[in-house]
């Protein structure tokens, strides 16, 4: 199985990486515009394997690409989508760049998805969408986003449950 992990070089994607190839023999793809991650940490996880960066299929690019995201979906069997302009502060300071990435690199991956016939799509979201609450938590409780950060990851979730119930593209 190929699976293409958007922001494979931050600290969860090393990880999650780390994760797969301990456990199963998948073609891995990365696609990471290094804004935030780092190549060290891939190669760290790799070097661990006794692997080199050669082993996997890495793509420095950006997700706001529709051309790049395009490519880096043909062949793959599922997407684990990483890749953000994380964090509540930055999304404040520059909410059109939080929306650039996190809203349109989002929509970018889902439909470059559909059109390539990715079987699952993994979405990583983030407790920002459901702001300040009392507990207990659960998924019964609107979401009220306090900051552009919040309503980014929203907006993912909201797009991801409708490429499932538009185009039948597994999102979870």
């Amino acid at each position: 199985m190929k699976i293409l992990v958007t922001g494979g070089c931050g600290f969860i994607g090393t990880n999650l990486i780390e994760l797969l190839l301990g456990s199963s023999s998948h073609e891995i793809s990365i696609l990471d515009n290094l804004s935030a991650g780092n190549t060290k940490y891939l190669k760290d996880v790799l070097a661990a394997h006794r692997l080199g960066l050669s082993y996997v299929d890495f793509i420095n690019g950006d997700i706001r690409s529709m051309s790049v995201v395009k490519q880096a979906c043909k062949g793959v069997h599922a997407v684990v989508h990483l890749a953000a302009h994380a964090g509540v502060v930055p999304s404040v300071e520059d909410p059109f760049h939080d929306a650039e990435v996190n809203v349109w690199g989002t929509l970018n991956l889902l439909e470059a998805s559909r059109k390539a016939g990715v079987e699952r799509f993994v979405f990583a979201s983030s407790n920002a969408p459901l702001g300040v609450q009392s507990p207990p938590m659960n998924e019964e409780r609107p979401p009220r986003p306090l900051s552009p950060y919040g309503a980014s990851k929203l907006s993912g979730e909201g797009y991801c449950q409708a490429f499932w119930g538009s185009y039948g593209l597994r999102t979870v």
